[in-house]
């Protein structure tokens, strides 16, 4: 097995090549993945394949490995759990795409779109066992009972989403709650599960877990910003793709704030509507970027961003403090 992050004083690169610096590691990670996910059934083998040679940048089970190592647990103790939350992602892209009709992942044809919307759900449901199989296989009940609680709170995330849709009375508290439960207690358990397998004092595994919430947090808000500002060639899909599917994120939260009770009637008005035509999108995102809402977005996620790197106070320096440091601050200026 290869070990570790290679350290060779690189910047902190803000794009995709960024994640080179953990090169070793996210081969043990896809090797570990095509070993595990394999099955009886050819179409899930296929559909699998798919996702694993998608793209995905492996954050999650990263996270897991990284969270273990500061805690000084080393990758091959680590890695066959680390993978679940990788299955526990993909599931949730899965059914994602199912339930938002997507036709595009990371810039090729969803696999609802191949395969169609029985299939991906059926093989979402695979991932999640797959999940449950080998936190089941590590024989310790707090894995199993943090995976349980995870799968939870993000499907109670998603149907929040789904039930404020088109609500433009949606508060920030909403929102954070929502993108809490949805996008960030998943990246939050895959920390604290590294932390915990390396049997670290409770304080240090909560340290973890809230790193965890926060670079979470700030992932899912740079992705709600990016969709205002980003094209289909770097994010993978058309753009404004949330305002399109009435989905009231963080920049049209603060657009409603700040607009005129004119420009607020507009907005009401458009969102009665059955569908958003080109004119409608363009006077929405025409306010977000009149308002510097997309910037605002920003300093909100950068806030998330400083409280994760705090978190991580309670270890000492070292090479994996800097990584996980490091990987917050690639959150923030990613590219798609």
């Amino acid at each position: 097995m290869v070990q570790g992050a290679t350290h060779n004083n690189v910047t902190q690169n803000k794009n995709n090549d960024f994640l080179t610096r953990f090169k070793s590691d996210l081969d043990n990670i896809n090797i570990e993945l095509k070993k595990d996910l394999t099955s009886n059934v050819p179409l899930i083998n296929e559909l699998s394949n798919y996702l694993i040679q998608s793209g995905g940048k492996r954050i999650r089970p990263l996270l897991t490995v990284l969270s273990g190592r500061i805690c000084n647990i080393d990758i091959d103790k680590t890695l066959n759990i680390a993978i679940i939350f990788e299955y526990l992602h993909s599931a949730t892209l899965l059914h994602d795409d199912v339930v938002d009709e997507s036709d595009a992942r990371r810039g090729k044809k969803s696999s609802n779109i191949i395969w169609g919307n029985n299939i991906a759900v059926l093989v979402g449901d695979y991932l999640l066992g797959k999940a449950l199989l080998n936190a089941t296989n590590a024989q310790n009940m707090k894995i199993m009972t943090i995976l349980a609680n995870t799968a939870c709170t993000m499907s109670e995330g998603e149907l929040l989403q789904l039930q404020k849709k088109a609500d433009i009375k949606i508060t920030e508290n909403d929102y954070y709650n929502m993108i809490r439960k949805k996008t960030a207690e998943l990246i939050a358990s895959a920390c604290q599960t590294g932390a915990f397998m390396a049997d670290v004092e409770k304080e240090k595994e909560e340290a973890v877990y809230n790193y965890g919430i926060n670079i979470g947090m700030a992932f899912q808000i740079i992705d709600d910003a990016l969709d205002y500002i980003s094209s289909k060639d770097i994010m993978g899909k058309e753009p404004f793709k949330d305002i399109r599917e009435k989905k009231v994120t963080l920049p049209l939260i603060q657009a409603i704030d700040k607009c005129s009770e004119n420009e607020f009637k507009i907005i009401k008005k458009l969102f009665k509507k059955e569908t958003l035509n080109n004119k409608d999108v363009q006077f929405i995102t025409g306010l977000i970027h009149t308002y510097h809402c997309v910037e605002q977005t920003t300093e909100t996620a950068e806030k998330f961003i400083l409280n994760a790197k705090k978190c991580l106070n309670i270890f000492p320096q070292s090479h994996a403090r800097t990584d996980m440091e490091d990987i917050a601050d690639y959150i923030i200026d990613r590219k798609f």
